[in-house]
């Protein structure tokens, strides 16, 4: 009866955790579509409000920002 009801909890366990990953990862992907989407967007503001020495440095970091999501994006898969 004991390994009964140690089996079934290690299944319910298992199981949560196998969920709560998939949530995560879920949620990852979420956020990482935003950065993609939203972050150039922002680049507009940049080419706007900053001061025309302060641009390639801003597209720099855009940039690399962006590479590092989609490797992240990558990764998720």
């Amino acid at each position: 009866m004991s390994e009964d009801i140690n089996q079934m909890t290690e299944t319910s366990v298992s199981t949560w955790g196998w969920e709560l990953s998939q949530r995560n990862v879920r949620g990852a992907r979420v956020a990482v579509w935003l950065v993609l989407v939203l972050y150039p967007l922002f680049g507009f503001l940049d080419f706007l409000m900053a001061p025309s020495s302060a641009l390639g440095y801003l597209i720099c970091s855009r940039i690399l920002v962006v590479t590092v999501s989609l490797l992240m994006l990558g990764l998720l898969r």
